[in-house]
């Protein structure tokens, strides 16, 4: 995809470009909707790593109306999209629509891939940021030696330093 490339090579016009093309090309040449929904989740987290929260945040509800608008059981791709959302309201302040949506993707996560995957460790991870950022440092910390847990199972002793960090400094706030 030459949109991750330029992205990769820190083009962010023409990855935009390449981004923009993909989803109108998909749209206009009438591609199953899990495909268009998956160009568009592309292009949202493209988006929200450029800062460009407003699009990012229409682009993956776009998404999700998309993968929501398939014949087929997508719970998986639906979940992913919703993580990808609840980041957004995240960094756009919308903290209380965001743990909605990040409940929801660790839930359709878990159960679509089972407790102890990284995905899962990763929507643990992401609401235990949040729920610090609510000043839940109770439910942040549960979440959080979840995480950690996880990422035990996954890789021993090799932890992710989102886990570790979190868990730290959740001690620190609960003291």
């Amino acid at each position: 995809n030459l949109a991750v490339l330029y992205q990769s090579l820190r083009r962010e016009k023409e990855a935009d470009s390449m981004y923009n093309a993909s989803v109108l090309y998909a749209r206009n040449t009438k591609y199953h909707a899990g495909i268009v929904s998956e160009f568009l989740l592309n292009y949202a987290q493209f988006k929200f790593l450029m800062g460009s929260y407003a699009s990012a945040e229409s682009l993956a509800q776009r998404s999700l109306d998309a993968a929501k608008g398939t014949s087929t059981d997508n719970s998986l791709d639906q979940a992913n999209v919703l993580y990808t959302l609840g980041l957004v309201c995240k960094a756009q302040g919308k903290l209380n629509r965001a743990d909605s949506l990040l409940s929801l993707s660790m839930e359709g996560r878990r159960n679509a891939l089972g407790e102890a995957h990284t995905k899962v460790t990763d929507s643990y991870e992401a609401l235990s940021l949040l729920r610090l950022a609510q000043g839940r440092n109770e439910d942040a910390l549960q979440l959080a030696r979840t995480a950690l847990r996880n990422s035990r199972l996954n890789f021993g002793n090799v932890t992710s330093f989102v886990s570790e960090s979190a868990a730290l400094e959740y001690s620190s706030h609960t003291k």
